[in-house]
C-alpha cells in the first residue's frame, strides 16, 4: 500500500515538473514581440530599425520623445538572455516611453539576435554555448556612435543599462570601450572573473540593482536555480558559478578608489503588498569623484523594479518577489543624468 502511495507521489512530482517545463517554454515563446513601424520611414515612436556597419548588423527598437523637442541624451538598454530589445521594451509597460518624453532622451534597445539571443559577456567563457555567441561589442559601439551623431552628441551623452546578461555586457562595454560612457546601470547582473582580472579602463559612475532572493544570478553568488534545483551544467557541460553582488560592488569600488563605508538610505515602500523594500548603498567618497550605488532589493527576484511581472508560470518557477515600489528605469536615469555632458 505504502509503495503505491509513494509511487503515486513520485509520478505526480514528475508530471508537475514536466508540465512546468513545458509551460515555462510556452510562456517564454509568448514573450516574442513582432516588429512595428520602420524607423527609416516613420516618425512614430517606438519604432524598429536596423544598423549595418563594418563590424556587423544589429536590429534595435528606438523610443523617441513625443513632440518636437531635440533629444539631449541617450539611454542604451541591453536585454536579458533569450529575449530581445522589443520584449525588454514591452516589459517596461510604457515606462521607457514616459521617461524618453519626460527627460528628452532617446532610448535604444538593441537585439542580440542569433540562435541564443544573448550577449557575449564572458561570464562562462569556456562553455561551448558561450563560444557560439558572437562578440557584438564592436557593432554595438558602432551603432551607438552612429545613432548619437544623428542627434549631435557623443558617448559622454550616452548611459548604458542592462538586465541580467545585458547588464553584465554593459559593464564589459563600459570598461573595454575606447572612450567612456556617462554612466552604467544593471539589474540582477554580476561582474565576471575576466573583468576582475583585466580591470576597467574607465572609472564610470555605476548603479547596481540586485534582489536578495534572485535565483538566477544569486545575490550571494554561486549557481542559479531552476525548478528549485541548482543549475551546475547546461547541455552536459559545466557552468561557472556567478560572482556575488558584493564582489561586483567591490570591483567597481576598487576601480574608483572608493572606501568601504557606504551611506545607506531607504526608498519609499510605495507598494507594501509586494513584500520588498529597497536600500541604496552609496559609495560617494571616491578618489575619482564618480560614485558607486548598490540598490539592494530585500526579497527581490531576478526582475527590474516596476516592470511588467513575468507570466504566472515563469514567476512561479523563479524565486523572490517582484518589486513594484518604483520604476528601476527612472531611478537609474535620475542617477545617470547627473553625469551627462553638454
Amino acid at each position: 500500500m505504502w509503495l503505491k502511495i509513494i509511487g503515486g507521489l513520485i509520478a505526480t512530482v514528475i508530471f508537475v515538473v514536466v508540465a512546468g517545463i513545458i509551460a515555462f517554454q510556452n510562456a517564454v515563446k509568448e514573450l516574442e514581440r513582432p516588429a512595428i513601424s520602420d524607423c527609416a520611414t516613420t516618425a512614430v515612436t517606438p519604432c524598429d530599425g536596423s544598423f549595418s556597419g563594418s563590424a556587423g548588423t544589429l536590429d534595435y527598437r528606438l523610443i523617441k520623445p513625443e513632440g518636437n523637442g531635440t533629444p539631449k541624451a541617450m539611454l542604451v538598454m541591453l536585454h536579458g538572455s533569450g529575449i530581445s530589445g522589443p520584449t525588454q521594451e514591452w516589459f517596461s509597460q510604457g515606462q521607457l516611453q514616459s521617461l524618453a518624453t519626460k527627460e528628452s532622451i532617446v532610448v535604444v534597445l538593441p537585439s542580440a539576435g542569433g540562435e541564443h539571443k544573448g550577449w557575449q559577456d564572458y561570464e562562462n567563457p569556456n562553455h561551448p554555448l558561450s563560444q557560439e555567441v558572437p562578440d557584438q561589442l564592436p557593432v554595438l559601439l558602432e551603432m551607438i556612435d552612429n545613432l548619437s551623431s544623428d542627434y549631435g552628441f557623443d558617448r559622454r551623452n550616452v548611459a548604458l543599462s542592462g538586465y541580467s546578461n545585458g547588464g553584465t555586457m554593459s559593464m564589459r562595454m563600459a570598461c573595454e570601450a575606447d572612450t567612456p560612457f556617462a554612466a552604467v546601470g544593471t539589474y540582477g547582473s554580476p561582474t565576471t572573473t575576466r573583468l576582475l582580472n583585466d580591470g576597467c579602463a574607465h572609472p564610470t559612475p555605476v548603479m547596481l540593482n540586485h534582489g536578495t532572493k534572485d535565483g538566477t544570478n544569486k545575490f550571494e553568488g554561486g549557481y542559479g536555480t531552476f525548478l528549485w534545483r541548482e543549475t551546475r551544467e547546461y547541455e552536459g557541460y559545466p557552468l561557472q558559478p556567478t560572482l556575488s553582488a558584493a564582489q561586483t560592488v567591490d570591483f567597481w569600488r576598487s576601480t574608483k578608489g572608493c572606501t568601504r563605508e557606504a551611506k545607506i538610505t531607504t526608498l519609499p515602500d510605495n507598494n507594501p503588498k509586494d513584500g520588498t523594500v529597497t536600500h541604496l548603498h552609496s559609495y560617494s567618497n571616491c578618489i575619482s569623484n564618480l560614485p558607486v550605488v548598490q540598490a539592494v532589493v530585500e526579497n527581490g527576484a531576478h526582475t527590474i523594479p516596476g516592470d511588467r511581472p513575468f507570466p504566472f508560470i515563469v514567476d512561479l518557477i523563479l524565486t523572490g518577489r517582484h518589486s513594484m515600489d518604483y520604476s528601476g528605469h527612472e531611478v537609474f536615469w535620475a542617477f545617470a543624468k547627473g553625469f551627462i555632458q553638454g
